[in-house]
């Protein structure tokens, strides 16, 4: 049985996701929980902000770990995905639910919402992918991320698809190998700040430890 964008409903129970005569509120939280504001979907597909003119903020901020020591622990042990949308982040959530507390994902409310200042939540984890949607405004969201926090690792997907058609139709394998090539580029883009010469390069990409 499924809901909303065929997103299962004890995910959408678990966020808050009420829907009533065909018209679905997505609530979205500060990192204490309390509810900032929410979108509402109608049947059609047409959206809006049920309270205008408050300061956008990205969907899933309650998951975000504490900025405390235990909680800035507990964000190094996880792996931080950034997708585009809303049901982006449910389909996501209810994908990696197995993996429990180790995945943390957060929505940013459409392509080009994405604010510099927002970099404050990525800073707590060491390893963070940003999932723009396989088309242009995909492609800039993902530029715009890793502009302001260049440890984020833009994750390109096929034209045409976006987090949750890949997740709901081919399952979260099917992610591995866009989340493997975006780690092969990191390491590149690594190796080549890092390293003196070609040769200290080519070796930093093979995995071989160089002396100092």
């Amino acid at each position: 049985m499924t809901g909303w964008k065929e997103i299962a409903p004890y995910v959408l129970a678990e966020t808050g996701v009420a829907i009533r005569d065909g018209l679905v509120r997505v609530p979205y939280r500060l990192p204490d929980g309390t509810e900032h504001n929410a979108k509402l979907f109608a049947p059609g597909g047409r959206s809006w902000w049920e309270r205008r003119g408050v300061e956008q903020v990205p969907f899933g901020l309650e998951l975000v770990p504490p900025n405390t020591c235990s909680g800035r622990a507990f964000a190094k042990r996880c792996i931080l995905f950034i997708v585009e949308g809303e049901s982006d982040a449910l389909a996501a959530r209810q994908a990696f639910w197995p993996a429990g507390p180790i995945a943390v994902v957060l929505g940013i409310p459409g392509a080009g919402a994405w604010r510099p200042s927002w970099r404050t939540y990525l800073e707590p984890f060491p390893v963070a992918y940003v999932l723009g949607d396989g088309d242009g405004a995909g492609s800039g969201l993902n530029a715009s991320v890793n502009r302001d926090a260049p440890w984020a690792r833009p994750v390109r997907l096929p034209a045409g698809e976006d987090v949750r058609s890949i997740l709901q139709q081919q399952g979260a394998v099917a992610l591995e190998p866009y989340l493997f090539a975006a780690d092969a580029d990191a390491r590149l883009r690594a190796a080549v700040a890092l390293a003196p010469d070609l040769n200290t390069c080519a070796a930093l990409l093979r995995g071989e430890a160089v002396a100092a």
